[in-house]
């Protein structure tokens, strides 16, 4: 289930959040790693909502993208945006900014559905405003978008990653 900026959390759940690193200087030095990450937000006095956190690099077509697991630790009166501010804060640095992506309540295979899911629709747009630029005929490169998407979807193994929510869905 996807969990918004403005959703309440629950005391003891695990959340998966993508964040991305950007920024000035963001893009010109090298991606951070996971483990690094792990270790500023586990040793930071400004995280104090979260616990258990593990941070995966998302893929290396994306080195800036983080998907960060967590067990929310607070009362329930927090929102996903606070345990977000305080790993920004924990995380900043100068002329570098993180953004957050997505979060889903679960690990992260949930969340890496939702980043195809994302990635599919990223691609999408590209290509269809490639494609208008190209051809300056708009009208019928919805075609070649959805082929696009079902490509984009079958490749970034999008199957093995629906099934398990599609199981857990009608359980």
């Amino acid at each position: 289930m996807n969990v918004g900026l403005d959703s309440p959390l629950t005391p003891g759940s695990t959340y998966t959040m993508s964040i991305r690193q950007g920024g000035v200087l963001g893009y010109f030095e090298p991606a951070t790693s996971g483990d690094s990450l792990t270790s500023t937000l586990d040793n930071s006095g400004l995280v104090d909502l979260a616990t258990n956190i593990t941070v995966t690099q998302n893929t290396l077509a994306t080195p800036y993208d983080f998907n960060v697991t967590f067990t929310y630790s607070g009362d329930g009166t927090d929102q996903l945006s606070d345990v977000f501010n305080e790993f920004v804060s924990a995380l900043a640095s100068f002329g570098t900014n993180w953004t957050f992506v997505l979060c889903v309540e679960g690990t992260q295979a949930g969340t890496q559905a939702a980043t195809a899911g994302a990635a599919i629709s990223n691609a999408a747009s590209s290509l269809s405003k490639t494609a208008s630029s190209l051809f300056g005929s708009p009208g019928s490169l919805w075609a070649i978008a959805v082929i696009a998407l079902i490509v984009v979807f079958l490749l970034s193994g999008g199957p093995s990653l629906i099934r398990p929510l599609v199981s857990r869905a009608t359980a």
